[in-house]
């Protein structure tokens, strides 16, 4: 299975009047207004998404959530897997549907617009403080480390001998110690998940171990650093880490914000405060435990009934089904909304819409 992702203002949407499955055909024919990704690689081709109407009504409200209408909404992004590639068209039925707004858009432009004038006039304060002898050395070995190769701007590095001539070196071989990415903070590890920048926490730590040792080593403060990534290809554009090796924050490229997001909302479940990772998203049936017993005395078969005539007609439920992921699990628990899910186990369909949170941590 080939891995496809789509992004962007659809050019055309048409209305599948007799199609059985699907409602709406998404055309993103217009190639100086999306960005279509084979795996992580970029490649310029049209792409049709097949949309059913459960996505479509899910995709209308996610637009109305943004401040938006579907005349201008800002990016789309659709995900999912075909078997082959086309010649022409790449035609696929999206697994995953998310929305940036314009608003959601100019505010991650805002904060990284902040960013940029904090870095610059952290940088200007600090300038002043480099020796002409450390800008001559670094220039002379272009930045890197004399003893470990860690690339190193002029204000973190220091002169010292080595083998007779003079050389420039890192803090960690200033201090005689060896530092090592240990760890990724987990809000910063599921938004990464989140957006599909990663497939597994493993992947997330090597790419950051890869990182801090490929890119430059900026700043060197007593409770963390940073590193900065020159290549535009890259996820991250800077990386912040702890002493303790604990990576804590990223700013991703071209624009994209910084990680970990704000603190999404959160719902209360029988007292306790859950924090939302996801609004609304598809989920298979088959990833979603079983109710307990005590779950499922709770409810009443009308309630079910009720949930059934709801969905034949809206083809949705009026009451969320909310899902935690099991501890050292890959399969979610019920949480709320018992009688839909019940609803959903007898309508059977491969596909629910489930609201998705975690304990605060």
């Amino acid at each position: 299975m080939i891995q496809l992702t789509v992004k962007g203002k659809p050019s055309h949407v048409r209305h599948l009047a007799n199609d059985p499955e699907y409602l709406f055909a998404m055309e993103f024919y217009d190639l100086t207004k999306q960005t279509t990704c084979i795996g992580k690689e970029k490649v310029a081709v049209k792409v049709t998404t097949l949309i059913r109407p459960e996505q479509w009504k899910q995709l209308l409200q996610m637009i109305a959530d943004g401040g938006d209408t579907l005349s201008d909404a800002n990016e789309i992004m659709m995900e999912g897997k075909m078997d082959h590639l086309p010649e022409e068209v790449y035609t696929f039925a999206p697994r995953r549907i998310m929305y940036r707004s314009h608003s959601q858009q100019k505010q991650e432009e805002k904060e990284l617009e902040l960013h940029e004038k904090k870095d610059k006039g952290n940088a200007l304060k600090i300038k002043s403080t480099v020796s002409k002898r450390v800008e001559q050395l670094h220039n002379k070995y272009d930045g890197v480390c004399q003893k470990c190769g860690q690339r190193c701007d002029k204000q973190v590095v220091a002169i010292k001998k080595i083998q007779s001539k003079m050389g420039i070196i890192c803090p960690d071989c200033k201090n005689e110690t060896t530092f090592v990415i240990r760890d990724v903070k987990n809000q910063l590890q599921q938004d990464l998940l989140q957006r599909n920048l990663f497939s597994t926490k493993e992947e997330i730590l090597s790419y950051f171990q890869q990182f801090c040792s490929q890119f430059v080593l900026v700043s060197h403060r007593e409770m963390d650093r940073m590193y900065w990534s020159w290549d535009k290809t890259t996820i991250c554009r800077t990386v912040h880490v702890s002493q303790e090796g604990m990576v804590y924050k990223v700013q991703l490229q071209q624009g994209r914000g910084i990680l970990p997001a704000k603190p999404n909302s959160q719902v209360t479940i029988e007292g306790i405060s859950f924090q939302v990772h996801h609004s609304s998203t598809e989920m298979r049936m088959d990833r979603i435990r079983a109710l307990s017993d005590v779950q499922k005395a709770s409810i009443r078969e009308e309630e079910i009934q009720e949930q059934i005539r709801y969905y034949e007609n809206k083809k949705t439920f009026s009451e969320n089904i909310i899902v935690k992921r099991k501890e050292n699990s890959k399969r979610y628990e019920v949480l709320a909304g018992y009688a839909s899910y019940q609803a959903a186990k007898k309508i059977k369909p491969r596909h629910i819409y489930v609201k998705v949170v975690d304990v605060f941590k």
